[in-house]
């Protein structure tokens, strides 16, 4: 889990235009020395799953399952993933929170 104090350490493109969204939205820059955005900023939380596909298949779980045939057929000896564990390969997920002092990103 990653912390960082501030929000112009945004990552995430999605989070970013939350963020510029939020600053358009809000204009009241009082003598905080915050933007207005910022002091006034609900707390946000993202789940975000992401999937490189290439032909409709990912890449990497297509070079596993190619791996394991490959060393079955070959007699070494292969524990296979369960389907379950199977379909997460390949597959990263974000999860983040942010309010207007913090960010937190879990991957």
């Amino acid at each position: 889990m990653i912390h960082t104090s501030s929000l112009q350490r945004l990552r995430c493109p999605l989070l970013v235009a939350a963020a510029a969204l939020l600053v358009a939205c809000n204009s009241d820059a009082s003598g905080s020395g915050e933007p207005g955005a910022v002091k006034n900023m609900p707390p946000i939380h993202l789940d975000q799953t992401a999937e490189l596909l290439t032909d409709g298949q990912t890449g990497r779980r297509a070079a596993y399952l190619e791996a394991v045939r490959a060393c079955e057929a070959g007699g070494i000896p292969t524990r296979r993933l369960s389907d379950t564990e199977v379909a997460l390969v390949g597959v990263t997920r974000y999860e983040m929170w942010l309010d207007g002092k913090s960010e937190t990103l879990q991957t």
